[in-house]
């Protein structure tokens, strides 16, 4: 009885590009975030996948539009999930990393949501999800951190904060046989070759 998960990361924005901390801003795709959102869904047409959920944030939710349409899933049916968004930034939101040390020195800051929080709402989500739909096969568009925060939790650390680069519209598999997590691969983007 496994169930298995391709966790997405949503397509490129500005904020990407001119690295700025976005959190739960609802930035939009740019020119390239829309091409590799095209691009992710054609490299997917020839899979069977059960659902999709993703996080209502638009750079998300347009980078699961291109897919359900190519996996043959109608649009009105990709779960919009309040759980799949960023983890929050707070007052850095919208800063770069130099603009945030100016302002908020240090590690901690009014508004961020803490790693362990994180880890506890994003594996709640993955639980809630292998529960109500097991067996199935299961497509998530979420976050960067979103995606990395779980991989801290599933690989103890192996994977994670400062070891993995999840990049702009790549793939991280991962399976539950109905007693344990499996980690298949991680970041993987052959796509983006085409982009």
């Amino acid at each position: 009885m496994t169930t298995e998960f391709v966790l997405i990361r949503h397509g490129e924005t500005d904020w990407n590009t001119e690295r700025r901390y976005q959190g739960t801003s609802d930035t939009k795709l740019n020119p390239t975030g829309m091409q590799q959102a095209q691009g992710l869904a054609e490299s997917m047409r020839d899979e069977e996948w059960d659902l999709i959920a993703s996080s209502p944030l638009q750079r998300a939710w347009r980078t699961a539009l291109p897919i359900a349409a190519a996996l043959g899933i109608d649009p009105n049916h990709v779960l919009p999930d309040e759980r799949l968004i960023e983890r929050y930034y707070g007052v850095a939101e919208g800063f770069t990393l130099a603009e945030r040390e100016q302002l908020y020195p240090g590690e901690l800051w009014d508004g961020l949501e803490s790693r362990e929080d994180l880890s506890v709402r994003s594996m709640a989500t993955l639980d809630d999800y292998r529960v109500r739909f097991a067996s199935q096969r299961i497509v998530v568009v979420t976050h960067g951190t979103w995606i990395t925060s779980v991989l801290e939790v599933l690989t103890q650390g192996e994977f994670g904060y400062g070891k993995s680069v999840i990049l702009n519209t790549s793939r991280t598999y991962l399976s539950h046989d109905g007693d344990n997590w499996q980690v298949g691969a991680i970041a993987q983007a052959p796509h983006l070759a085409l982009v």
